[in-house]
C-alpha cells in the first residue's frame, strides 16, 4: 500500500486501511463469537438499507442522483459494513465500534455521492451483473482462505503483509461492488488487483500504526483540500482522521496479486462444485420419481 492520494472519479469509494498490526491471539481465537453483536445489529441495519435503496432507485431516476439525507444513511451503513467485515477478515484487532462515525478506527471509507447517469440507474441490475459475478466467484475464494489465514494468525499473532494485501482488495472490491449497487456511486467496481503505482511503494512498516504524532505532522489519509469536509459522510460534520497512518492507495506485491488469483481459482471450483452438486440432486430426484412411478405402474 501506499500513503499517497490518487487522482480518481469525482463519486469515487475510497478505503483507507492500515497495515498488518499485531493481533491478540485471545480475540483472534475467539473471533466469530465476538462478532455476534455486530451479525444482528448489521442484518438489521442492511435490511432498512435495503427498503431505502429501492426508495432511492425511483428518486435517483428522477432527479439523477440520490438526496443528501439517503446518501448520508446509505455511506453510513456502508462504513459500518465494512468495518465490521475487516474485523471478521482479521485485517485489524480493533473491536469495530457501533457508531459509524467513530474517526479513530483503522478503517475509512469515504463517499463522495455525485450525479447518477439515469439510464444507468434504469438498468443499474443488469449493469452490475459482470462485478456481481467477479465479487461471488472472489468471496467464495476468499470464504476456505479465511480459515488458513486464521490458524496462520493465531500462531503468528499478526497476518502476512502480501495475505493481508490480498484480503483488502478483495475487501475494498465489495465495498465498491455494494456502492454502486446501492447508488452511493457512479463509478463501476474496479481495483480486484490494487492500484497501478505511481512511484516506488514505501516498505510496508510506513504504514504500521504507531505512536500518534501531533496535529500538525499527522498526514490526512485523504489529501487535499476537500479531505476534512468528506471525512464525515455520516453526520454531515468534519472530523480529524485517525492519528495512525492509513494506506490511501492499494499497490499490491506479486505475492498478493498471486493470492488473489488463487482466491479466483477457488471461487471458480466452489461454483462449479455446486452447480455440479444441484444437477447431480436434480437428476438423482427425477430419476427416484420416475422409479416410484414405474414401481406404482407394476403394482
Amino acid at each position: 500500500m501506499e500513503t499517497t492520494g490518487r487522482a480518481s472519479e469525482p463519486d469515487a469509494v475510497e478505503v483507507a486501511l492500515a497495515g498488518p498490526e499485531p493481533q491478540r491471539r485471545v480475540t483472534v481465537a475467539f473471533r466469530l463469537i465476538l462478532l455476534i453483536p455486530h451479525a444482528v445489529f448489521l442484518f438489521i441495519v442492511l435490511c432498512v438499507a435495503y427498503v431505502v435503496v429501492i426508495v432511492g432507485w425511483f428518486v435517483a431516476l428522477a432527479l439523477g442522483r440520490l438526496p443528501a439525507g439517503m446518501a448520508r444513511f446509505l455511506g453510513g451503513i456502508l462504513r459500518y459494513a465494512t468495518r465490521v467485515y475487516a474485523y471478521g477478515y482479521l485485517l485489524t484487532d480493533r473491536y469495530p465500534p457501533f457508531r459509524s462515525d467513530e474517526a479513530e478506527y483503522p478503517v475509512a471509507v469515504t463517499t463522495n455521492p455525485g450525479r447518477l447517469r439515469r439510464l444507468a440507474v434504469l438498468f443499474r441490475l443488469i449493469l452490475v451483473i459482470p462485478a456481481f459475478i467477479v465479487v461471488s466467484v472472489v468471496s467464495s475464494g476468499l470464504s476456505p482462505a479465511l480459515l488458513l489465514a486464521w490458524v496462520i494468525v493465531l500462531v503468528a499473532g499478526r497476518m502476512p503483509p502480501s495475505l493481508h494485501q490480498a484480503v483488502a482488495a478483495v475487501l475494498r472490491y465489495q465495498l465498491r461492488f455494494y456502492a454502486y449497487l446501492g447508488l452511493l456511486t457512479a463509478t463501476y467496481p474496479g481495483g480486484l488487483f490494487g492500484d497501478a503505482p505511481t512511484s516506488p511503494a514505501p516498505d510496508w512498516a510506513s504504514v504500521l500504526p504507531t505512536a500518534p504524532a501531533p496535529a500538525s505532522s499527522t498526514p490526512s489519509p485523504f489529501p487535499g483540500p476537500a479531505s476534512a469536509s468528506r471525512w464525515d459522510v455520516v453526520s454531515g460534520s468534519a472530523s480529524p482522521p485517525p492519528a495512525a497512518p492509513l494506506a490511501t492507495r492499494l499497490v499490491l506485491t506479486a505475492a498478493a496479486k498471486r493470492i488473489v488469483v488463487a482466491f479466483l481459482v477457488v471461487g471458480v471450483l466452489d461454483q462449479v462444485g455446486d452447480a455440479v452438486v444441484q444437477v447431480t440432486s436434480a437428476s438423482t430426484a427425477v430419476s427416484a420419481a420416475v422409479a416410484r412411478a414405474d414401481l406404482s405402474g407394476d403394482y
